[in-house]
């Protein structure tokens, strides 16, 4: 397969492209970065940076939209929710606008998304048919909008990538390490917000699967099919690196400490995968003490 990557320089981009050059397709990546590109791969993958060279591209049967500035790492200002969606819009257009003129009916495009466009649910359980909300929260209409704008590609089987918290060796965990290892670590607010997660290996697995299924189409959950509480990811995290976590951020602090952010992280998602289980995917790491112990 030819295969298109944005966001290949990243955690979940980086594991798919070595998965993909592994499998023996030709890998092509539209990255900022050429020379980080040729660091972390060499020669193995075609490189391409700015939206004109989409159309001297061979024939492409995925593309693969994972390109966006991380949404957790600093406060949103005016500024910093511009540049969110920027970085998103600003591409996903580009790709809608050049795989409109691309002769291939079998193209597949999988465009990234979060579980955070469902908004806070509480403990509600949710699936892909839960409704998403009539007034969005910053995150789910930032979410929203990507999908809306992915969805301009008409002429291509399209799927949106409703991603969990992606747990790998990096990303997250490399975040969260160093305090837990410290007895820093603790739960967030009243630690009953759900935090939907999936091992990397499963999301890339999960995405090839969609990729390869003819019949697969819209939108899909990715997170494991057992999501936990912030409070059993503290306690579970704390235990696998056999630290205590007696650490507690209350609320009123979250949100002094990180301004309207603290409703991503104050709120969550019971999500399941309704729609991934449905189509026959199988998890290697359906629990989340299945998943850390071979990521710390």
């Amino acid at each position: 397969m030819q295969i298109l990557v944005t966001g290949g320089t990243g955690l979940i981009g980086y594991a798919l492209v070595n998965a993909g050059l592994w499998a023996g397709h030709d890998m092509t990546l539209w990255a900022r970065d050429k020379a980080k590109v040729r660091k972390l791969f060499g020669n193995s993958v075609g490189v391409i940076t700015e939206a004109s060279q989409l159309y001297e591209l061979p024939s492409i049967d995925w593309v693969v939209n994972l390109a966006g500035e991380p949404v957790a790492t600093q406060r949103w200002s005016s500024r910093r929710k511009r540049q969110l969606l920027a970085s998103r819009l600003r591409i996903t257009r580009s790709l809608a606008a050049w795989i409109e003129t691309q002769d291939n009916a079998e193209l597949v495009f999988l465009s990234g998304s979060a579980l955070g466009i469902y908004g806070d649910q509480g403990a509600n359980i949710i699936d892909e048919q839960t409704p998403l909300p009539t007034t969005p929260d910053f995150a789910a209409n930032l979410c929203m909008q990507w999908e809306k704008t992915a969805l301009g590609a008409h002429n291509c089987r399209t799927l949106l990538l409703r991603t969990g918290l992606v747990l790998g060796n990096g990303g997250l965990l490399s975040q969260l390490r160093p305090a837990f290892r410290l007895g820093l670590g603790g739960r967030l607010g009243g630690g009953t917000q759900y935090m939907p997660w999936i091992h990397i290996d499963d999301y890339v697995r999960a995405l090839l699967h969609l990729a390869e299924s003819p019949a697969a189409i819209g939108a899909y959950n990715l997170c494991a099919p057992n999501p936990v509480t912030n409070a059993e990811f503290t306690r579970s995290l704390a235990h696998h690196l056999r630290r205590p976590a007696f650490m507690h951020l209350p609320a009123p602090l979250v949100k002094l400490l990180f301004g309207e952010l603290s409703t991503l992280l104050l709120g969550g998602q019971n999500a399941r995968p309704t729609r991934l289980l449905a189509s026959g995917f199988g998890f290697r790491y359906p629990h989340l003490q299945d998943a850390l112990p071979v990521l710390i």
